[in-house]
């Protein structure tokens, strides 16, 4: 795989996704957890980017918009914990750019 694709993350899936409360699949109250909320929103676009160059790469599933990439991300929260996710990227082929889909914890090993 070539890694000179860029990550972005759209600050909406931030701001109205990751840190909205909803009733079905809610990743706002696990995110509190670790420090994040609407007022410091930037700082959770910046750890879920910087975590994502060096992390494990799980999983690349083909799709109709190109591939899917699933990686294994850690890092130090504001909060000074430490923060297991698995993110779901979707990469844009014209452009060589990995877009943020999605993040859940991941439960699978312990940093």
């Amino acid at each position: 795989m070539n890694f000179s694709l860029q990550f972005a993350v759209d600050s909406r899936k931030i701001t109205q996704y990751l840190l909205v409360s909803k009733t079905k699949n809610d990743k706002s109250q696990f995110l509190a957890q670790y420090g994040y909320t609407q007022n410091n929103w930037q700082q959770l676009q910046q750890d879920i980017l910087t975590s994502s160059r060096p992390a494990e790469i799980l999983d690349l599933i083909p799709s109709g918009w190109g591939l899917r990439l699933k990686l294994r991300n850690h890092w130090q929260t504001p909060n000074k914990k430490n923060i297991q996710v698995i993110t779901i990227w979707q990469i844009d082929h014209k452009n060589q750019q990995a877009n943020f889909v999605t993040l859940y914890p991941d439960k699978t090993k312990e940093y």
